[in-house]
C-alpha cells in the first residue's frame, strides 16, 4: 500500500492519466490502478518500466526501486523525519489518503502543533537549537494534510495529559489549545476530542501513533523525531480507533475542556511572570488529577 501510494503521487505530480501511463509501459490502466490502489503488487520490474515512463530519476528512482524490493507484510520503512526517503514516504502516505485517525498521549500531535509549541517541545526534549528548526519546518510541509483545497479529514485523539500538564510554557500550551479549540468550533476538517485517563484499558496506551485510510490502512508509529510504517492487517489499530471514539469526550465536551484548561494557563502565566518551557522542569508542576468532564 505504501508502494502504490507512492508511485500514484508520482504520476499525479507528472501529471499522467493511468490510460496514457498504461500504452508507454505496455500494460492494462486496470492494473496500474491496482498497483496504486494496493490490491496487486507489482515486481522490481514493474516499478522500473513505471519510473522510466515518468521519467523519474534520481533519489525518489532510488526510494521507490528501494521500497519495492523491500515491502514486507509488517514493518516498510522506519527512519529519522529529516532523511529523504522517510519524509517522502510520509508525504506519499499523506498526500494519498482519504482520512487519517491519530492519537497522542502526551503531546499536541504533530500535525497540529504551532511552531512556537513544535520549538520549545523538541528543545525540552532534548533537542539542538538547529534540529528543532529542522524538525519544526519538516511540520510545516505536511500542512496540506489538513489545510487548502486537498485538506483531509483528521480526527485527533489526544489524552488528558495534554491539557492539564505544561511541556511546554503556560503561555504556549494556552495558544495550543485555543487553537485546537477553534478547530473544532470553526467545524473544520479537523476534529479534535480528548481522552480521559484511568478510565479504560486499551490498545491506543502503548504509543502515539496515525492510522491512514487507504485501500488497506496503514500505520505509522511515532516516535517524536521518526516513526515506523506497519500495514494493519490484524486490524490492531482499527480497534484501538474504535475504543478511543467510545471512550472519548464529544466534540463539544472536549471544545469545553480545551478553552478551560487554555483560559487556565494563560492566568497562570500571568501570575508566574517568565516563562519556562523543559520537561525536567515542569514535571514535578503537572496539575493534580482534574474532573476533565466539566460541567
Amino acid at each position: 500500500m505504501i508502494l502504490g501510494a507512492a508511485l500514484r503521487r508520482l504520476r499525479i505530480k507528472a501529471q499522467w492519466g493511468l490510460r496514457e501511463l498504461s500504452r508507454r509501459i505496455g500494460t492494462n490502466p486496470s492494473l496500474i490502478s491496482n498497483w496504486e490502489s494496493g490490491q496487486r503488487t507489482p515486481s522490481s520490474e514493474d516499478v522500473a518500466g513505471y519510473l522510466g515512463a515518468l521519467g523519474v530519476v534520481g533519489e525518489d528512482k532510488k526510494r521507490i526501486l528501494n521500497l519495492a524490493r523491500s515491502l514486507t507484510a509488517g514493518v516498510v520503512i522506519a527512519g529519522d523525519q529529516p532523511m529523504p526517503h522517510y519524509l517522502a514516504t510520509l508525504l506519499d502516505v499523506e498526500g494519498t489518503a482519504k482520512s487519517a485517525t491519530v492519537w497522542e498521549p502526551t503531546l499536541v500531535p504533530d500535525l497540529l502543533q504551532l511552531p512556537e509549541y513544535a520549538n520549545e517541545v523538541l528543545l525540552a526534549l532534548g533537542q539542538s537549537r538547529d534540529r528543532t528548526t529542522e524538525l519544526a519546518e519538516l511540520r510545516e510541509l505536511r500542512a496540506k494534510m489538513i489545510s487548502g483545497p486537498k485538506a483531509k479529514p483528521v480526527t485527533a485523539y489526544i489524552g488528558e495529559l495534554v491539557v492539564h500538564g505544561l511541556v511546554a510554557s503556560a503561555e504556549t500550551t494556552a495558544a495550543q489549545l485555543w487553537h485546537l479549540a477553534r478547530l473544532n468550533q470553526k467545524r473544520t476538517n479537523v476534529t479534535v476530542r480528548v481522552v480521559p485517563s484511568g478510565i479504560s484499558c486499551h490498545p491506543a496506551l502503548s504509543s502515539g501513533w496515525t492510522r491512514y485510510e487507504l485501500h488497506q490502512p496503514v500505520v505509522c508509529i511515532n516516535h517524536v523525531i521518526s516513526g515506523s510504517f506497519v500495514h494493519d492487517r490484524s486490524g490492531y489499530y482499527t480497534q484501538a480507533v474504535a475504543e478511543l471514539a467510545r471512550i472519548a469526550l464529544t466534540e463539544k465536551e472536549s471544545t469545553r475542556t480545551l478553552v478551560h484548561f487554555a483560559a487556565k494557563h494563560g492566568e497562570s502565566q500571568q501570575q508566574e511572570g517568565p516563562r519556562t518551557s523543559h520537561l525536567s522542569s515542569q514535571q514535578q508542576r503537572l496539575p493534580g488529577r482534574t474532573d476533565i468532564r466539566l460541567k
